[in-house]
């Protein structure tokens, strides 16, 4: 299905058109008029006649060439294009859908659904996850650490019942050391002031890790903010990516556009022998080269995708 832009016209070559006789004759001198090529636009039942701005040409090898008027593509979305000379011309049908659409640059808007795709299909439930386990470790933070010195007040402070249940804990496997400290208050002013600087160095570290989290992180969304507007990589960058991609054996993406885009509308020399070729965009080099047969079988291709 070829993308097209919505009230442009636009040309396209049909075929080929071969003998409902026999299934095989390549039909030559077609004369096609505007009422042999009809619409079928975005689903409608019912088909009506291409518009009569252009006549139908016929071109070679079984070939006609057929413009499209900006009112044979006023409709979005998908439009068949059927032409039937069975009574006529003696011709099978030849058919070609195109898709119609609202945006003049097909490129941009894969590039766009392709960055949509990949920021929600990193694993955002994953993300989420994290960022909630992150936000039950600092629900109780103040909102804004200063410093280490009031990390460490905040924290003995918030749940001295739990450290003095701790202490009790750890002196009762302490029992036989000498008897000073003897109590858990005692214990507890030994523990901070043997090594107090251990304890800032290890809340220093956690203070570098949540500086740059929200003052009140009240939900995991407002952490899903901060983290997918930070690491997202730019348009460009996964446009690259796509067409970079391999779609099958050594072909990127790119490659095949850029000889699809030869094959449709780069410029054709040899017809009606037996090499043909087809040459980029800008005319420099061969991009396809094609070996065929008098009945237009291809015997052998020759690529050039850089």
């Amino acid at each position: 299905m070829r993308p097209v832009k919505i009230g442009t016209a636009f040309s396209h070559s049909f075929g080929p058109f071969i003998s409902s006789t026999d299934g095989a004759t390549l039909m030559s001198a077609l004369a096609i008029g505007c009422t042999d090529i009809r619409l079928s636009k975005n689903g409608s039942a019912a088909y009506v006649s291409k518009s009569t701005a252009t006549t139908p040409a016929y071109v070679e090898l079984g070939y006609v060439n057929v413009t499209f008027s900006a009112t044979d593509l006023e409709t979005a979305g998908h439009t068949r294009a059927m032409i039937s000379l069975t009574s006529a011309g003696g011709a099978l049908p030849v058919w070609e859908d195109f898709w119609v659409s609202e945006t003049s640059d097909i490129a941009l808007t894969l590039t766009s659904g392709m960055k949509s795709v990949y920021a929600q299909s990193t694993d955002i439930s994953t993300l989420l996850t994290n960022v909630a386990s992150i936000q039950a470790k600092t629900t109780n933070l103040p909102s804004s650490p200063a410093s280490s010195t009031s990390i460490l007040a905040w924290a003995m402070s918030t749940d001295m019942a739990t450290a003095l249940t701790n202490i009790t804990a750890i002196q009762a496997k302490t029992t036989n050391l000498p008897a000073t400290p003897a109590s858990s208050t005692s214990i507890l002013s030994w523990a901070m002031s043997t090594d107090m600087a251990t304890a800032l160095t290890a809340l220093t570290a956690i203070q570098a890790k949540t500086t740059a989290l929200p003052a009140s992180p009240a939900s995991s969304t407002s952490f899903t903010g901060v983290a997918m507007t930070t690491d997202i990589p730019a348009s460009t960058g996964i446009a690259d990516d796509v067409w970079d991609a391999i779609s099958e054996t050594t072909e990127s993406y790119g490659a095949q556009m850029r000889l699809t885009r030869a094959a449709l509308a780069g410029k054709a020399s040899g017809g009606g022998t037996a090499s043909i070729t087809y040459r980029d965009a800008a005319d420099a080099i061969n991009r396809l080269t094609l070996t065929a047969t008098t009945d237009g079988n291809r015997t052998s291709v020759t690529i050039a995708t850089s």
